[in-house]
């Protein structure tokens, strides 16, 4: 059951129209409804926040909680109200080594 849904997938991937080439070079990339490229995204709590970073943690059963923060800048796009112990997903790219949201 579970090939024949994998195929199924795999199978509407490859004659769907409208695949761009440059979006199957590079899977992981993905584009939010702005057009912004965005190339890893993270989940979890909202544990601390400021106006310029905000913190968050997930925790996965049978693993230690993983804790990240992220830069907050004049091009980071916030979607709803950000507030602590909220559920979030930042899309977001590491340069400069700091992970800009």
């Amino acid at each position: 059951m579970i090939l024949i849904r994998l195929f199924a997938l795999v199978w509407i991937w490859l004659v769907s129209p409208g695949v761009d080439s440059a979006r199957a070079d590079s899977p992981l990339q993905e584009t939010n409804r702005d057009g912004v490229v965005h190339d890893e995204f993270f989940s979890g709590s909202v544990q601390d926040l400021t106006e310029t970073s905000v913190s968050v943690c997930r925790s996965i059963p049978g693993k230690s909680p993983e804790t990240r923060v992220f830069t907050i800048d004049g091009e980071t796009i916030v979607e709803g109200k950000l507030k602590k112990m909220v559920r979030v997903t930042v899309g977001y790219r590491t340069h400069d080594g700091h992970d800009h949201a």
